[in-house]
């Protein structure tokens, strides 16, 4: 039987009426009465009984619809599936945009699970520009983008990637046993962000609880601020999230933990709205939060 007989059997069902079943399907409600009367003859059944302005379903309809549902559904998901692994053979990279020090954390595992489902494509991080961010998620320039969570316009979603919380890293003997709140905030700190001025994350997590803390350095790469802990003298502190701290080459610093209760860093994965229905940008997507 036509598979398309079945669609107006459910739509009916569902629906109630000729009228909203002929709107969901985008056919005539004549084409829908053909079809129903096909289908009456070959299951030899009414299959729907009009009662005032509703049509109401028989015994046997009612005993059909779920195995008719579940078929539709299984046929669906098998073509929804080919039609996937068509466009991941199809497909040559993927493309995410990042900075530098969540590259330096992530690049590696997300290349690994990449390569563990397919090895043809490759794995393409770029630069995140926050002010283009959303024309190349929209045009598909970007695939989708990793950031620290924060607020963002209607037309992108995002979605909880993982979390990490804050350790300090220190050059000095004094501060190689655990760090106290009065410790930290008289000491001397390194402060690593890639804009020219304003708060780093750190420090507006401290300014929420009414601390201010002494910048002595701000450099743009957190592998400057490690080299600088090395080579100098002076005694300094290092503020940075612990997975990126384990990344870096500080074996001869000490690590302690963050003196204070604040909140975790959050990287969320972005992508469009447009983007979202898109078959290829959702198995992107589960790649990456899977």
């Amino acid at each position: 039987m036509d598979l398309n007989l079945y669609k107006v059997f459910v739509q009916v069902y569902e629906s109630d009426t000729l009228v909203i079943a002929s709107e969901r399907l985008h056919i005539s409600q004549s084409a829908v009465s053909h079809a129903l009367g096909r289908l009456r003859q070959n299951f030899d059944d009414e299959l729907f009984v009009k009662e005032g302005r509703k049509l109401v379903a028989t015994a046997f309809a009612r005993r059909l619809y779920p195995q008719i549902k579940q078929a539709i559904n299984t046929l669906a998901m098998a073509t929804e599936q080919s039609n996937i692994d068509t466009l991941i053979a199809q497909t040559k990279q993927v493309t995410i945009a990042m900075n530098d020090e969540i590259e330096r954390v992530l690049l590696p595992l997300l290349l690994q699970k990449f390569a563990s489902q397919v090895s043809h494509i490759r794995l393409n991080s770029v630069r995140l520009e926050r002010e283009k961010m959303s024309k190349q998620l929209r045009l598909g320039q970007v695939d989708v983008a990793i950031d620290v969570i924060r607020s963002t316009p209607n037309h992108l979603y995002q979605k909880p990637l993982l979390t990490d919380k804050f350790v300090v890293l220190s050059n000095s003997n004094y501060h190689k046993k655990e760090i106290t709140i009065d410790t930290y905030l008289n000491a001397q700190h390194i402060v690593v962000s890639s804009r020219p001025t304003g708060k780093s994350v750190e420090d507006i997590r401290l300014a929420q609880l009414g601390y201010h803390r002494q910048i002595a350095v701000r450099c743009q790469h957190y592998d400057s601020a490690v080299r600088l802990l090395q080579q100098t003298s002076t005694a300094y502190l290092l503020t940075l999230p612990k997975l990126l701290a384990e990344s870096l080459q500080a074996d001869n610093l000490a690590q302690c933990k963050f003196p204070l209760d604040i909140a975790d860093l959050a990287l969320h994965l972005y992508w469009h709205k447009e983007m979202n229905e898109n078959l290829l940008n959702a198995w992107v997507r589960e790649q990456i939060l899977g």
